[in-house]
């Protein structure tokens, strides 16, 4: 793509939750009743059919906002499905699509509405960042393409399990930041950019979490996000886009994001037991908004004593 070096490029990334957001009761509760009445599973344009008669009102509140007002509009899942085990135990549990298919159809929708805009999905997870042999960048993609082959019904795929991601979404939040802005630094280099970051999700704890630590941690942040938290679900539809407080990040882009989150959960984690999957794992947990600040600012930091009573 031929850039103009005086333009100013504005990208708006969306970042959807799944459960009880773009898989809302009302949306649950009709797929329950859409299977007891067959013996079959729905077929692909049943689900698409399903899923966005429950997400219309919202794709198209952001499908207003965006028009014309963006260069680029990007997706990436903003869900706790980070992996394809806990995808298959929600989908399971909460009788849904698996969360690695309901991007497309949104994605799709969008595409439809807006034939004249760039619209992309960014495949990024966390388990991505344990994937390969290292953290790096070129494991973006890996989670997803195995994800939609177990689906396809491939046997024996190898998926990586990232159990470690703390159910704030901070760390997440901080991932998808510096993801999108390393990107446009690479790709735009010179050209002055926006990146409008919009997390979108039907927990009122989560969105305040993430607000305070936005706000707080600004500096952790790279200064061409801007982002903001917003709650959709059955009982507070999104109609509205611009009616949640905007946070500027005010630091600089780290393109070795995934090494800090690795480090992070590697040294600071905490042993867990899951009963339901026999298995232990290593939780990442943020004490507070305090807490979060120190270790970001040196992720080896290994004073656990210090760390514990922020």
């Amino acid at each position: 793509m031929q850039h103009n070096i005086f333009q100013h490029e504005h990208w708006l990334a969306l970042a959807f939750d799944m459960d009880g957001c773009v898989f809302s009761d009302d949306y649950l509760d009709a797929r329950i009743e859409l299977l007891s009445r067959r013996n079959t599973p729905p077929d692909i344009e049943e689900e698409k059919e399903l899923l966005l008669r429950f997400n219309k009102t919202m794709l198209d509140t952001i499908i207003a906002s965006a028009k014309g007002n963006y260069t680029r509009l990007y997706v990436l899942s903003g869900t706790k499905r980070q992996d394809f085990a806990t995808d298959q135990l929600n989908s399971k549990s909460n009788i849904s699509i698996s969360a690695f298919h309901a991007p497309g159809i949104l994605i799709e929708y969008m595409k439809e509405q807006l034939p004249d805009q760039h619209i992309e999905f960014i495949p990024f997870y966390m388990a991505d960042i344990i994937a390969g042999n290292a953290a790096s960048r070129d494991n973006i993609g890996m989670t997803f393409k195995a994800a939609l082959r177990a689906l396809d019904g491939e046997q024996d795929v190898e998926h990586a399990i990232w159990a470690g991601m703390e159910h704030k979404k901070w760390t997440l939040t901080y991932s998808h930041a510096h993801l999108l802005a390393a990107m446009a630094e690479i790709e735009l280099q010179m050209i002055p950019h926006t990146i409008h970051y919009r997390l979108i999700d039907d927990d009122q704890f989560i969105l305040q979490g993430l607000t305070d630590f936005t706000q707080t941690c600004s500096h952790h942040f790279p200064a061409s996000v801007r982002m903001e938290f917003l709650e959709h679900s059955t009982n507070v539809p999104l109609t509205i886009m611009d009616a949640a407080q905007v946070i500027n990040g005010t630091g600089i882009a780290n393109g070795e994001f995934m090494s800090v989150i690795n480090s992070l959960h590697t040294i600071h984690g905490e042993d867990s037991y899951s009963g339901a999957d026999n298995f232990y794992f290593r939780q990442l947990n943020f004490k507070s908004v305090e807490h979060a600040d120190a270790l970001l600012k040196n992720p080896q930091y290994k004073n656990k004593s210090f760390c514990s009573i922020l």
